[in-house]
């Protein structure tokens, strides 16, 4: 699941996060880039069959949630200095 979620759809290194799975209920833990980023694999690992809740313990370096990044998952993948 998180090769998947994290590796294929947000090209996402799966060894920066931590994923426990008991009972159908995923617990994500590790740093993410964005806040943004962080609200999106939650939502996607939410949407894998079988998952009941998530347990979201993500961090993130940047909050960007009043830039409104969300509305562009493509540009969660660039760094600040490709953004500019």
């Amino acid at each position: 699941m998180l090769e998947d979620v994290a590796g294929r759809t947000l090209v996402i290194d799966p060894a920066t996060l931590r994923v426990d799975v008991t009972d159908g209920v995923v617990r994500l833990e590790g740093e993410m880039e964005t806040r943004s980023l962080a609200r999106i694999l939650v939502r996607l690992a939410g949407a894998v069959e079988g998952v009941v809740a998530v347990d979201d313990r993500l961090t993130w370096r940047l909050d960007d949630a009043r830039i409104g990044a969300e509305q562009s998952p493509l540009a969660l993948h660039l760094t600040a200095e490709e953004r500019e």
